[in-house]
């Protein structure tokens, strides 16, 4: 039997498997059967397989934010900060070969700030663009890991 699953604006057909044979059964709801690495047939939730996909939405953290900035992207790979409220020193943890993920930020409406992408995680930057300092300015970091590097480019919303 197909099991048609839509996250979002994805839709995902898995195959289901139940047989007598000894490979793994649906018994959920959310379960569905999926080939591993192996192309052994395993059982994961819904939000198991959402977590695969890279899906699972993003955090939107509020707040005076200044100072260094640690982005742990191990759950989250996008996140949004509102209200950055002094100089900032911006770093990218717990990002695995091929995650992907975007980075949103908005200036409070002093600006003016010095913001930097640390060096030490963001070792690829893409295209010439800059980080718009001014007030209220929103700033768009999209980023890519590329084996140990993060490929990074940056952009505004106009």
């Amino acid at each position: 039997m197909d099991l048609e699953v839509t996250l979002k604006t994805q839709t995902i057909n898995v195959e289901i498997e139940n047989t007598s044979t000894g490979l793994p059964t649906a018994t959920a709801e959310n379960d569905v059967i999926m080939a591993n690495s192996s192309f052994s047939w395993i059982k994961k939730t819904l939000a198991q397989l959402k977590a695969l996909l890279g899906i699972l939405g993003f955090t939107v953290e509020t707040g005076g934010y200044l100072g260094a900035i640690l982005i742990d992207v191990t759950t989250y790979k996008d996140h949004k900060y509102n209200n950055i409220a002094g100089n900032t020193d911006w770093q990218i943890t717990g990002a695995t070969d091929g995650d992907a993920g975007m980075l949103i930020f908005i200036i409070d409406s002093t600006g003016g700030y010095t913001i930097t992408m640390n060096a030490s995680s963001w070792t690829k930057k893409v295209g010439s663009g800059t980080i718009d300092t001014t007030a209220n300015a929103i700033n768009v970091v999209s980023w890519r890991a590329v084996g140990t590097d993060i490929y990074y480019t940056i952009n505004q919303v106009e």
